[in-house]
């Protein structure tokens, strides 16, 4: 994501997209302003967090960015008979997953189980019951978030 720049700009700061956001670009990659629509030209990684572009790139009108802005690479551009791109490559890092296991438990006794009472039998009541308590406590508990 982008933090706020004005039309026309030239660096582009970005957050929030992990320690060095800005070397998933490569110079020559058309990027996107998802809210505005605006196409930019990446020219320089001018840091671990900003990159230096072309505003207007192609046929948009350059916009105003705003904080939270996705920025999206769409595309790269080369002049012909170019050299090679940059190889820009990442690591593969271990995955890690978590879950939440629930729980919602119920018991009749072999009585209630076998006798019919007034409202119904209580095993079929008891299970639907149960398992309506037990997915509003999956819907609504929120996962844990890793750090």
């Amino acid at each position: 994501m982008a933090t706020d720049y004005t039309a026309g700009f030239a660096t582009i700061v970005l957050k929030d997209a992990g320690v060095s956001p800005a070397y998933i670009f490569t110079v020559g990659d058309v990027i996107k302003n998802a809210r505005t629509g605006e196409n930019m030209l990446v020219l320089t990684i001018a840091s671990a967090n900003s990159i230096t572009v072309t505003p207007a790139y192609g046929s948009t009108a350059s916009a105003a960015g705003l904080a939270g802005d996705g920025i999206f690479i769409v595309g790269n551009a080369n002049a012909e008979g170019s050299s090679f791109r940059n190889v820009n490559s990442t690591r593969a890092v271990k995955a890690g997953n978590m879950t939440q296991i629930f729980k919602t438990t119920f018991a009749v006794t072999g009585t209630e189980k076998d006798l019919p009472l007034y409202g119904g039998k209580e095993l079929p009541y008891q299970r639907a019951k149960k398992g309506t308590e037990h997915n509003l406590d999956r819907i609504m508990s929120p996962m844990p978030v890793m750090a």
